[in-house]
Parts: structure tokens; C-alpha cells; sequence
């Protein structure tokens, strides 16, 4: 009777250590994730990439025909800015205009003719 009460004070033992140091686990994993995000924010306010501040556009018109003698990337320029005056953010300018082109119905067709290269490939093979 005795070896047996002892074997059942083992297993709460060791049951209440597994607890105890699954807990130590969470708290510590908990403790880093805080400290790996504030890590993180400093890392990110300290450099700054174009992703911080780039704005992706889809529709522009062709032809801005306000300003004659500018380029179409200058007449972007003015109407971003006229637009960020617009809603009062005075301070916000515009840095570089990128122009690229939309080029997915391209990589489609690409595509389809890739397949369409290996199913006559496999029909000549067969």
C-alpha cells in the first residue's frame, strides 16, 4: 500500500512539473512575441522603403490635356498633388512617378501557348 501511494505522489509530481513549466513556456513565448513586435516597428520607422509610401493606380486616362507642354509623367505629378492639396494634406508631395503597364492578358496568352506547345507535343509523341 505504501509503494503504491508513493507511485501516485510521483505522477501528480511530475504532473504539476509538466504544468509548471508549460506555463514557463507561454510566458516566455508571449514575453519574445512582445518584444520580437517592438523589435520590428523600430526596425521599420527607422528605414523607410518605397512600399511605406507607394500607391498603385489603375484607370489613368491616356491623355491629361490640361498642361500642353508637360509630359504625361509631369501631368501625373501635378494631379496627385492637386488631389493631396484637395483633402488637406498640405505636406504630402508627389516623389516619382513609375509608369508600368499591365501585362497579365500577356503572361495569359504566354501561358496558353505553353500549353498548347506540349498538348501538340505529346500528340506527336504518341
Amino acid at each position: 500500500m505504501d509503494v503504491q501511494y508513493l507511485e501516485d505522489y510521483d505522477l501528480e509530481f511530475y504532473e504539476l512539473e509538466n504544468i509548471g513549466i508549460l506555463l514557463g513556456i507561454m510566458i516566455t513565448i508571449f514575453c519574445f512575441k512582445r518584444w520580437v513586435t517592438k523589435f520590428e516597428d523600430a526596425s521599420d520607422e527607422k528605414e523607410i522603403s518605397p512600399s511605406d509610401y507607394t500607391i498603385m493606380v489603375k484607370g489613368i486616362p491616356k491623355k491629361l490635356n490640361r498642361l500642353p507642354g508637360a509630359t504625361f509623367k509631369e501631368k501625373l505629378t501635378l494631379f496627385f498633388e492637386k488631389k493631396a492639396r484637395k483633402y488637406k494634406q498640405l505636406n504630402k508631395y508627389v516623389n516619382k512617378v513609375n509608369l508600368v503597364y499591365d501585362i497579365s492578358n500577356l503572361v495569359k496568352l504566354k501561358n496558353l501557348e505553353a500549353t498548347m506547345l506540349a498538348k501538340e507535343q505529346a500528340i506527336v509523341e504518341a
